[in-house]
């Protein structure tokens, strides 16, 4: 991809945005950072022994050991028992247990920092989660964001993240890697039978910066919102699939005007994004 965050970003708004056209209600968003549980568990200075039984009753979904862990070593590292029952619903709940951090490793920081800068972003964009942290599975090979859908009852309907270690788990080579799934059996009653849309837009800059994926993410979010199909495409410019009928060039500037190009004539106009929103959905 162009980048973890940026891809990380990208894949959670677009399951959301899949999943929401649907149609099921009060979906909830569970968000967590699988980096972090193996960072925090890092910070406890375990035996390895003590380490691996921790990890297999995390994965069998019990806490308490972990969670009484930290609670041992709460003098030293305050940051690390509040961490585990943070429920919260922005960035702010993040940056305050960076608050109290100061003296944490390097890779709890780095992954504690990453989690922020995601979460600040699906706050610009409107975008509902819930920070859990219990919610984490499968950390052995998850390594970033990861996050889950559920339904009104609590059952799974899609989720995915980062699992940059499951590819050289499996013999492959180190690959940064991100994706998401979604459950077909417990959705396939939702879904209205209605055609997919047709007019698939490629969202593309050449600035790799945060600012510049807030600009892309946030118009792909409101192409998607208007029925239609978009991706994003940051860094180095690359081919544009065919099955895509449009591309919109942001500038890497703050500028509003973008360039729109129709892939079928190659006619290019420049205009500002609300007047691009309005050509695509005309």
């Amino acid at each position: 991809g162009d980048g973890p965050s940026n891809d990380d970003k990208e894949i959670l708004l677009l399951e959301r945005d899949i999943i929401g056209r649907l149609g099921p209600q009060n979906v909830r968003k569970p968000l967590f950072h699988a980096g972090l549980i193996t960072a925090r568990i890092e910070e406890l200075n375990l035996t390895h022994e003590r380490k691996e039984r921790l990890i297999e009753a995390v994965l069998d979904g019990d806490w308490r050991e972990l969670s009484d862990a930290a609670k041992a070593v709460a003098g030293a590292r305050r940051y690390l028992a509040p961490l585990l029952s943070l429920k919260g619903t922005s960035a702010g709940y993040l940056e305050n247990i960076r608050a109290l951090a100061t003296g944490a490793s390097a890779r709890f920081l780095s992954a504690l920092n990453e989690f922020i800068e995601v979460a600040r972003v699906l706050d610009d964009l409107d975008c509902s989660y819930e920070i859990d942290i219990t919610a984490v599975r499968s950390f052995e090979y998850y390594t970033g964001i990861c996050f889950q859908f559920l339904s009104v009852s609590g059952e799974k309907i899609g989720g995915g993240g980062r699992y940059d270690d499951l590819i050289p788990l499996m013999g492959g080579p180190e690959l940064p890697s991100c994706g998401f799934a979604l459950y077909i059996d417990q959705i396939a009653a939702i879904l209205d039978g209605s055609e997919p849309p047709r007019n698939g837009v490629v969202v593309i800059t050449a600035d790799t910066g945060e600012a510049a994926a807030r600009r892309c993410l946030g118009l792909a979010q409101s192409i998607r919102c208007r029925g239609g199909m978009a991706v994003v495409q940051t860094g180095a410019t690359a081919a544009v699939p065919g099955r895509y009928r449009w591309t919109i060039q942001l500038s890497a500037s703050e500028s509003d005007t973008v360039v729109m190009t129709d892939c079928e004539t190659n006619e290019s106009i420049s205009c500002s994004m609300a007047e691009a929103l309005s050509r695509l959905v005309s």
